[in-house]
């Protein structure tokens, strides 16, 4: 009974040790509401596994349209059209928990790799430039230890974590916006002096997209479109906006307003 009870305690420890160890990927793109350094954009803090790849979902195959992309020195970036898991068009904020993977696949994938393990990184912000609405996208990670023998390992998103904040799925092009949104109006409501709300309301979006709407004042609010185009963004409690001028930004729309107190 002893000897079963210390295999257990150490099956235990190793298990633990090792989730614990596992590398993580953040989240940090500006597409998706951080402040990265791109509109897609990973930082990856991969412990004491050397990376020697990196693959997120995607769904657009056009390499054109990814620009200003990270490479680490030695490595190469593709487009493929390999299929990854994903939450089929839905947008979750970082911090919370995906309703993701539906069924179906991604369009492809966006490859980072070394055939080198000499150029082989234990961190580093992988990213790119890129038009297209996010969604929630799995990834996958591979890493190298030196031997004897050489051992890879390949690590990939749990889609019971929080987005982007390390364990979690991340964020990868979905569709393109419709290139027609039009800030139909931009309005606060008032009451003793205070902004109760602040409603934003956008016509003419891609059904079923995934939407920020963001403030001047530095608020940001992220929304769906309905099947029809249309999109309201609310911005109430602590996230409604002070008192005075103000504009409202989506996309490369913007609408002047004032909450007049």
């Amino acid at each position: 009974m002893k000897k079963l009870l210390h295999v257990l305690l150490v099956v235990l420890c190793f298990g633990s040790l090792a989730k614990a160890d596992a590398p993580l990927v953040y989240c940090k793109g500006t597409a998706c509401g951080d402040d990265g350094l791109r509109a897609y954009a990973y930082e990856i803090d991969s412990a004491s596994y050397p990376m020697i790849e990196f693959v997120v979902g995607t769904n657009d195959l056009n390499a054109r349209n990814y620009t200003n992309v990270l490479v680490p020195l030695g490595w190469k970036f593709t487009v493929e059209d390999e299929g990854m898991s994903h939450d089929h068009g839905r947008f979750t904020p970082h911090g919370q928990v995906s309703t993701g993977p539906c069924k179906c696949l991604t369009t492809g994938r966006v490859r980072w790799w070394t055939d080198d393990p000499g150029h082989a990184v234990e961190f580093f912000t992988f990213g790119y430039d890129h038009c297209y609405l996010p969604e929630d996208v799995g990834w996958t990670l591979t890493t190298r230890r030196e031997g004897p023998p050489p051992r890879q390992y390949e690590f990939r998103q749990d889609w019971d974590a929080p987005v982007g904040t390390g364990a979690g799925p991340v964020h990868g092009p979905s569709r393109a916006p419709s290139d027609r949104e039009v800030i139909k109006k931009a309005k606060c409501k008032v009451k003793h002096g205070q902004v109760k709300k602040a409603i934003v309301v956008l016509k003419n979006a891609t059904p079923s997209g995934n939407y920020h709407c963001t403030l001047d004042t530095g608020q940001r609010e992220f929304s769906q479109a309905k099947p029809n185009g249309k999109i309201k963004f609310v911005f109430s409690g602590d996230n409604a906006p002070p008192c005075g001028p103000n504009v409202a930004t989506v996309l490369d729309q913007h609408r002047h307003f004032v909450c007049g107190c």
